[in-house]
């Protein structure tokens, strides 16, 4: 009876031993898998990742449409990115947060999808674009607006916020125009066309 106690607790205490060394080699793991970034500089980091592409995917609206309402939003993302990247870029500079000069793969990749159409293709594709990644944009902005720990980049999230739902509704109704186009088989609205105010 006692060599079955003594078993027992044997097994019992390598079942600890191996659940505690499991326990120590999963919290290392997690503390290694920890981004070395704060919220804050993931914020940036995407933020201007986001502003890049929309400049860069605007100019190519601008050489590859022939839509009016497809033009006044691309010129409107060019003049508002621009601003939204340099304000951002000014605070970032203040707090020593590094600055991405250039778009994500993902949306490179996504650049170079879109320049392979043409048309109504195009533009379809452009306007469906920008209403998903306006609502991305929205959400990080919020994010940083509610959650931020830094009080500069967390105010200029909220100053963004506006400019960004603007863009979205702006992008909504582009989307609505180019895909109720004759061409698209729609009967054209222009009265959607969603020119800025």
């Amino acid at each position: 009876m006692k060599g079955m106690i003594r078993a027992r607790n044997a097994v019992a205490v390598a079942t600890l031993a191996v659940l505690g060394l499991g326990s120590a080699a999963f919290a290392q793991q997690t503390t290694k898998g920890v981004s070395p970034y704060s919220g804050t500089d993931i914020f940036v980091k995407r933020a201007a990742q986001g502003n890049l592409a929309e400049i860069k995917l605007a100019k190519l609206a601008e050489q590859k449409s022939h839509n009016p309402t497809v033009d006044q939003f691309a010129q409107r993302m060019i003049h508002d990115h621009t601003r939204l990247q340099d304000q951002l870029k000014a605070v970032a500079s203040k707090e020593n947060i590094p600055v991405p000069t250039k778009p994500s793969p993902r949306q490179h990749l996504n650049y170079e999808t879109l320049s392979k159409l043409s048309g109504d293709a195009f533009e379809t594709a452009y306007a469906r674009n920008q209403v998903d990644d306006h609502q991305q944009d929205i959400a990080l902005f919020e994010k940083e607006a509610a959650n931020g720990t830094n009080p500069q980049v967390k105010a200029l999230a909220q100053k963004g916020l506006p400019i960004l739902k603007e863009h979205l509704r702006l992008a909504q109704n582009m989307l609505d125009t180019v895909e109720g186009s004759p061409a698209n088989g729609g009967n054209g609205d222009p009265a959607g066309a969603g020119a800025h105010e």
